[in-house]
């Protein structure tokens, strides 16, 4: 999360709820989360699909010590057709974590962008009825 958001979101948490925030604090991650939960079905998304990625990646690692131990095994690289999808499994492995982190840290982001969104929402109202 950038600075200037960062701030904004500290802002706007102090305003709701009268104190200031730590953003890496799971409770007031929890407080923003519980104002905007039924707004974010994206979220939803965006988690499932890194989770999707986490667990394709552990099934990637699984099938490289399969084919790394059917190597040992077999005492010789060239007896064995798995040396390409060793390599295959070693560019599944550098995509998918790749991937995984940066759809955890978007899906992260998301509920402080509602809450911001919710927020402004809120103070617009208030100064449309005055």
């Amino acid at each position: 999360m950038s600075q200037k958001k960062a701030e904004a979101v500290k802002e706007a948490f102090k305003n709701v709820y009268g104190y200031n925030m730590d953003i890496t604090s799971s409770e007031n991650f929890g407080m923003i989360y519980s104002i905007v939960h039924n707004r974010m079905a994206k979220r939803d998304m965006f988690l499932a699909i890194a989770n999707m990625m986490r667990t394709t990646l552990m099934l990637a690692f699984a099938f490289l010590f399969y084919y790394l131990a059917k190597i040992l095994i077999l005492q010789s690289v060239f007896i064995t057709p798995h040396v390409a999808f060793i390599v295959f499994d070693f560019c599944l492995i550098f995509l998918f974590r790749q991937s995984y982190s940066k759809f955890k840290s978007f899906s992260d982001s998301i509920p402080f962008d509602a809450f911001l969104a919710w927020y402004k929402q809120q103070t617009l109202k208030k100064e449309s009825t005055s």
